[in-house]
Formats: structure tokens, C-alpha cells, sequence
């Protein structure tokens, strides 16, 4: 099976510390934090740059409980890749980074640099032949299920609580469901 996820709110919790940093310099009421976009609170396209490269270049990024560990034993038996929107200067730091919270035997992709309303994830995924993609970004989501044959698993989050599908709520459960007999032998969802 060839299993990818994406990294930042799937792997990393970047949504939640951005939400936070920005809170802690700028009054700002984020109330159910429904919008993917943080532009859409009111908040200066300048002031989201900043704090978008602040959170990813961090040394110290936050992991959602269990995803390292489950991605590890994903990784033991299956093709394992970490396909990311992030710039391309960004991906020693991220190697580096996902090395040193001791993932294991993954590879990491970084969509190409240019500006565009979806990253085209869709291309790598058929590419590679990936069967199943764990993603939060709903356009995203959409994209991939509509041009590709992977499953995706929506990893949610509260701005992707209107798309359909499988959806997992932690990477203890994602783990559960993917690492069962069904998936020894990958079959279709």
C-alpha cells in the first residue's frame, strides 16, 4: 500500500499555534475557527505571511498525539510520504524537522512553488499511484477525490466540516484503521 498525509494540521498542529501567536499580538476573535483561510478574520495578508513563516521555520512544532508513532508502523510494511504545500526553500528545515521527531522511513514531497488556490496534490498522488491520503484543506479534499483513485482519509478540523467521507478525528484511530487486516493487502475503502 502506498499511504501519504499531509503535514501541517494532519502531522503538525500549525493551525492552532498560528491561531495563538497571532491572538497573543493582535485582538482578534477566531470564534469556531471554521475558515482555512486566516485572512478571513480581518487580519493583514502581511501579518499572516509573518507568522506563517514564524510557525514553520519553529524548531519546535507541535505533533498531534500519536502521529509519529502511527506513521512509523505505517511506514514498516507500506510506502509512506508526506506531501506538503510548504515552500520549497522550507524543505531541509522540514526534513530535518520530521527526522528529528524521529519519523522513519518516509518520504517528503513539497507541491512546486507557484501561487495557485489549490496546491496540485492531485498530480503527485496519481503520479505515485497513492492509495490513500490523509488531508484537512476541504478544496483539497475535493480535488483528490475527485482526480484521483486514492481514498482520503479527511483529518478533521473545523474548517473542513462540511465535506463527505471518511473521517478520522486522531492519529490513534487513523492507526487502528488503517493497521487492521483489510489493509495488509490494500482493497478500496
Amino acid at each position: 500500500m502506498k499511504f501519504a498525509t499531509d503535514l501541517d494540521d494532519c502531522v503538525i498542529d500549525t493551525g492552532n499555534i498560528m491561531f495563538d501567536l497571532i491572538s497573543e499580538e493582535i485582538n482578534v476573535d477566531f470564534g469556531d475557527r471554521s475558515s482555512y483561510k486566516i485572512e478571513d478574520y480581518g487580519i493583514d495578508p502581511d501579518i499572516v505571511r509573518k507568522y506563517i513563516s514564524k510557525v514553520l521555520e519553529s524548531n519546535n512544532p507541535k505533533f498531534f498525539p500519536d502521529a509519529v508513532d502511527v506513521l512509523n508502523q505505517i511506514g514498516l510494511e507500506n510506502e509512506l510520504y508526506i506531501i506538503s504545500h510548504r515552500k520549497n526553500y522550507l524543505y531541509n528545515h522540514t526534513l530535518s524537522t520530521l527526522k528529528n521527531a524521529k519519523l522513519k522511513n518516509f518520504k517528503l514531497i513539497l507541491t512546486p512553488d507557484e501561487i495557485v488556490s489549490i496546491p496540485d496534490k492531485s498530480s503527485i498522488i496519481n503520479d505515485l499511484s497513492i492509495n490513500i491520503m490523509v488531508e484537512d484543506h476541504p478544496d483539497i479534499i475535493k480535488d483528490i477525490s475527485d482526480n484521483t483513485n486514492a481514498d482520503v482519509i479527511i483529518f478533521d478540523r473545523p474548517w473542513n466540516k462540511n465535506c463527505k467521507g471518511i473521517r478520522m478525528y486522531n492519529w490513534k484511530e487513523i492507526g487502528e484503521f488503517i493497521l487492521n487486516e483489510r489493509f495488509l493487502n490494500y482493497e478500496k475503502l
